[in-house]
């Protein structure tokens, strides 16, 4: 007797995995999922602050991005700072409040 096993539904089921619910997944996936959050196993026990995969590369990719171009406002010539807010990350112009030059999209 062949036994099979769903090693993507294992994974969600343990908190080892996102389910992506923009690629349509089925309801196992959805209540799997759902399951591990519930009883905090794997990603969702160790914190409530989780950053998805996607976000993560996204913010990466943007902080390498923004050390390869200049450190210097274009609005004064200050030097560029990463700041943090309420609303995520961003770097701003050493020279605040006199210039308010802001970039959010390079965070």
């Amino acid at each position: 007797m062949l036994v099979t096993r769903n090693i993507e539904l294992e994974m969600v089921l343990n908190g080892w995995a996102w389910v992506l619910e923009r690629y349509g997944p089925g309801e196992r996936y959805l209540e799997a999922l759902d399951d591990a959050q519930r009883h905090k196993r794997g990603i969702w026990g160790a914190t409530e602050t989780n950053i998805p995969p996607w976000e993560f590369k996204r913010q990466q990719y943007s902080e390498m991005r923004l050390a390869k171009t200049s450190t210097k406002c274009p609005g004064c010539g200050g030097d560029l700072v990463k700041r943090s807010s309420k609303f995520g990350a961003f770097f701003g112009c050493s020279n605040f409040p006199d210039c308010k030059y802001k970039c959010r999209a390079a965070v």
